[in-house]
């Protein structure tokens, strides 16, 4: 079976981020971030990507284009390190015992999970504001998923086409 992966390049700059402490201290906090240029998946990762890495299977036709869903962080490491194996590419992730000491490899060109800052600024396209359209036309939640999955890509992209 074929797979199509899309990658988009994102190009890098210096992201100024922070949050606000609004009950505490009633500050906000901001920080400058540096990111380097990348590459990121178009559309999420699909029940019928996951199960052909991760376990050489096929999933109902029904389910294919749905995004995978309840995966902790170390399945998506390991999904990632998979990923980058079928493709020839390194592993970034070198796995110990415990999750919080596994090590991220930054010079291998294997498949990663993306930094905050890198979804950030990805996700908001060179936008401003808070989002780059109306909730309903970029995303699917409470109030207009009907409570199920929806197929990935059915919604509106951001400007990167994302």
């Amino acid at each position: 079976m074929n797979y199509a992966i899309i990658l988009t390049q994102i190009n890098g700059l210096a992201l100024t981020t922070g949050y606000q402490i609004l009950e505490v201290i009633k500050k906000a906090i901001t920080w400058t971030e540096t990111i380097e240029p990348f590459h990121v998946m178009k559309y999420p990762v699909t029940q019928q990507l996951y199960h052909f890495v991760m376990y050489e299977e096929e999933v109902e036709p029904n389910v294919n284009n749905l995004p995978i869903t309840e995966v902790s962080w170390m399945d998506s490491l390991v999904f990632c390190n998979e990923l980058s194996r079928m493709l020839g590419r390194t592993e970034c992730y070198i796995f110990t015992n415990e999750s919080e000491n596994t090590i991220y490899n930054k010079t291998a060109n294997g498949f990663r999970l993306l930094s905050d800052a890198e979804w950030q600024y990805a996700c908001k396209a060179g936008t401003t504001g808070y989002r780059y359209a109306r909730i309903d036309q970029i995303a699917w939640y409470q109030e207009n998923s009907n409570g199920s999955v929806h197929q990935v890509g059915q919604l509106l992209p951001n400007p990167w086409g994302l």
